[in-house]
């Protein structure tokens, strides 16, 4: 079975995540911001919160980043406590956040770096 990571639960993150388990996927949700009404959702429907990047990626085999801007997609995946500065590096990161593609091509450029594949996948 398949291990999702996903990080940004809100308006459209949350739908996002609900299709994702229904299609038999585990999932772990971060989001610093979680609202508890889409926080409860998903543990209803079997999500594990984590409460920390680190551990979000507990054995995953995706990440999925579904968040409101590039500055927010960045301080995610490169800054101090972000996906890059963890120990697993041993997953795909897709980024469905609708950003510049500026962010999106630093952002992956950082990825490479590090051997791990990134997608662009902007919802829109």
């Amino acid at each position: 079975m398949r291990k999702v990571g996903f990080i940004g639960v809100g308006t459209m993150g949350c739908p996002m995540a609900v299709n994702i388990m229904f299609k038999g996927y585990y999932l772990n949700f971060y989001d610093p911001y979680v609202n508890n009404d889409n926080k409860s959702k998903l543990e209803k429907l079997g999500g594990k919160y984590c409460s920390t990047i680190e551990n979000l990626l507990e054995d995953r085999d995706f990440v999925i980043t579904m968040l409101p801007n590039g500055n927010n997609v960045k301080d995610v995946c490169l800054g101090d406590d972000g996906l890059l500065k963890q120990e697993n590096k041993d997953y795909i990161h897709i980024d469905m956040s609708t950003i510049l593609p500026a962010d999106s091509i630093a952002i992956n450029k950082e990825f490479k770096s590090h051997n791990i594949k990134m997608f662009d996948a902007p919802v829109a």
